[in-house]
């Protein structure tokens, strides 16, 4: 086939569906438009129904997330008192500790005092 039927043929078929669309659209009457409207409404509320669900959905979610920062951050607060109330009194008797081996040093260190005055 050469190039001038190929674009005959090409131009004639593309003619020949831009016709039908025409005619198509000609054709469809009144009922068949409201009938596409109606259902495009109906399809319309139910997808703002849909849309209303997953926004309800979404609010709920975040309301769970601040819930749950702030049970996070109660935690979080009562775990730096409990660590703080410890080593607190971890350091007390660290302290008690240190008092009475310094007290135990000076009471050995008279009696290896008297010790040596004696030989």
């Amino acid at each position: 086939m050469n190039k001038g039927v190929r674009k005959a043929l090409v131009l004639t078929i593309g003619v020949f569906i831009v016709l039908m669309f025409i005619t198509g659209c000609e054709e469809e009457n009144a009922s068949t438009a409201k009938g596409k409207i109606r259902f495009m409404a109906v399809e319309n509320k139910k997808l703002q129904k849909e849309i209303d669900r997953q926004k309800d959905l979404v609010n709920r979610q975040k309301d769970l997330v601040k819930k749950c920062e702030k049970e996070k951050k109660a935690f979080a607060e009562q775990a730096n008192k409990g660590i703080e109330e410890l080593m607190s009194s971890a350091l007390d008797d660290l302290a008690k500790e240190v008092q009475r081996l310094q007290e135990e040093n000076q009471v050995l260190k008279e009696k290896v005092s008297q010790l040596e005055k004696v030989e």
